[in-house]
């Protein structure tokens, strides 16, 4: 746990959505033009939605509905559509490492909600 500006604790999955979020602005970045406006940005629009879910189940007391809508972002990053799910997508394409992809895809134990 880390201490926040106002005294308050964050918890680690709220740090590991921040340095998740520290990896993927960059990475998302060398992704071939015709990806980074569609899949890019989705990307980054779902991880940023998580990471504020998670400092609002921080930040108030009913931290289950937070959490919940974490977990539902946390998945549609990992599996986004009945299509071939995106990160599989970049895998194959080859646009990020495969390591990457595996750090990235499977999910940090401390992030799990249920």
């Amino acid at each position: 746990m880390t201490e926040t500006g106002r005294g308050r604790k964050s918890g680690v999955a709220l740090e590991n959505a921040y340095q998740f979020l520290l990896w993927l602005i960059p990475a998302v970045e060398k992704f071939p033009r015709s990806q980074k406006f569609l899949l890019g940005d989705r990307m980054q629009t779902l991880a940023l939605d998580m990471h504020e879910a998670l400092i609002e189940a921080t930040y108030s007391k009913g931290r289950s509905a937070h959490l919940l809508a974490c977990n539902l972002r946390l998945e549609k990053l990992r599996f986004p559509s009945p299509e071939p799910p995106r990160s599989r997508t970049r895998r194959v394409r080859k646009e990020v490492s495969t390591g990457r992809h595996d750090e990235c895809s499977t999910p940090s134990p401390s992030c799990r909600v249920m």
